[in-house]
């Protein structure tokens, strides 16, 4: 059994060891986490690189981290089994925070992505060109927002507004 003294001693000795700056800032990491956004695009018909990787900087611009890098490569993981692409993409919405989607072209896999996230009760935001025919599905979907973008440099813009819901998510409030 340890004196109030010699436990009260051991306490200081330990909290020496401790960089009280990396704990504050671990906690403020914490505190205002940035989202991990899940970015789904169309990979098999349609894709257009440029237009993901200009939405995935403007989101790394915004401070948020995209965890499906696969869909940057030039390659998109295509050598990958069906079932294994499968089991990454669930996994990946599964584990985000958003799902930030380009709807501008059709595509099964977006669409499979969009409605496991909102059946997780994920937020979802969608991206769109201009005079571009959406999905009634889509639009009637509950929860999901529908941004359009002008131009691919102007991308960021109605993404301020994930960034805005993010905040207030983080804060507890709708």
């Amino acid at each position: 059994m340890y004196s109030a003294h010699e436990a009260l001693s051991a306490l200081l000795i330990d909290m020496e060891k401790v960089d009280i700056r990396s704990c504050f800032f671990a906690d403020l990491k914490v505190l205002f986490r940035l989202a991990r956004i899940y970015l789904a695009v169309p990979i098999v018909a349609g894709r257009d690189l440029a237009v993901a990787r200009s939405i995935a900087e403007a989101l790394v611009g915004l401070g948020h981290e995209v965890v499906s890098t696969w869909v940057l490569k030039e390659d998109a993981d295509v050598s990958l089994s069906p079932e294994r692409i499968f089991e990454r993409d669930v996994k990946g919405v599964r584990e985000c925070d958003v799902l930030v989607a380009e709807v501008s072209t059709p595509s099964h896999g977006v669409g499979i992505e969009i409605m496991l996230a909102q059946t997780l009760k994920k937020p979802v935001f969608c991206l769109h060109r201009p005079r571009i025919s959406i999905s009634r599905m889509l639009r009637g979907m509950p929860g999901i927002v529908l941004l359009e973008y002008q131009s691919l440099p102007a991308v960021k813009e109605p993404l301020k507004a994930l960034d805005a819901r993010c905040s207030r998510a983080q804060a507890g409030l709708p």
